[in-house]
């Protein structure tokens, strides 16, 4: 079936998991996999526990093995959010339950780059956006360039060092380099000029 714009991760024990995203019918929140079992086998398609509301343009990364996502809207018309969830997965590659984690602090965002080091999260840049008052009045977008990491045994966010442009709706989650480095490829910096659109951004996270 065809969806757009969902949060695509690929796990070690699921496979490739899309979460959200949307169709010709609005915004979803259904979660699948999908995993092939042995070589030369067509992929089985796996249904996971769904979002508890819908999300689309959000962005997610594996940490410890856990699924997480947050930002995105939640209608086509919505502002960009906060929240964000948290799907534990076990050695075994069974799925618990979707739990909330604490919102992201400052302004909601849609299309940040996500990432993870040594057990934490990261959030990068992205594109902050209010409501549409109606069809045609459409909200003047805010391109992002703070940045978060995120401590899942803490529960807690903390702000980071800004990133020199904004980069939202880079290629996400962001590449690890070396030992101790992210890499943002690209993005979308808001800008009527192309100028370092195709550039890459290093973030050192132990000098930040």
């Amino acid at each position: 079936e065809p969806i757009a714009h969902g949060v695509s991760i690929s796990h070690p024990k699921l496979g490739v998991v899309s979460i959200g995203g949307e169709d010709g019918d609005g915004f979803r929140s259904d979660v699948f996999c999908l995993r092939i079992q042995k070589s030369g086998a067509k992929p089985e398609r796996i249904v996971l526990p769904p979002l508890p509301e819908p999300m689309a343009h959000g962005s997610g990364a594996i940490v410890a093995g856990d699924i997480f996502v947050f930002g995105g809207r939640s209608t086509p018309d919505g502002s960009a959010r906060s929240t964000g969830w948290r799907l534990p997965i076990d050695a075994e590659g069974n799925p618990g339950a979707w739990s909330p984690i604490r919102d992201l602090p400052g302004s909601g965002r849609m299309l940040a780059v996500a990432a993870e080091w040594r057990g934490d999260l990261y959030c990068f840049s992205g594109i902050a956006l209010g409501p549409s008052k109606d069809e045609e009045t459409r909200p003047e977008p805010s391109y992002l360039r703070d940045a978060w990491r995120y401590a899942p045994r803490a529960d807690s966010w903390t702000a980071i060092a800004d990133l020199p442009r904004p980069a939202a709706a880079a290629a996400s989650p962001a590449i690890g380099v070396g030992w101790d480095m992210l890499a943002v490829v690209g993005g979308d910096h808001g800008s009527a000029s192309d100028e370092d659109a195709d550039g890459i951004l290093i973030y050192h996270p132990i000098t930040d």
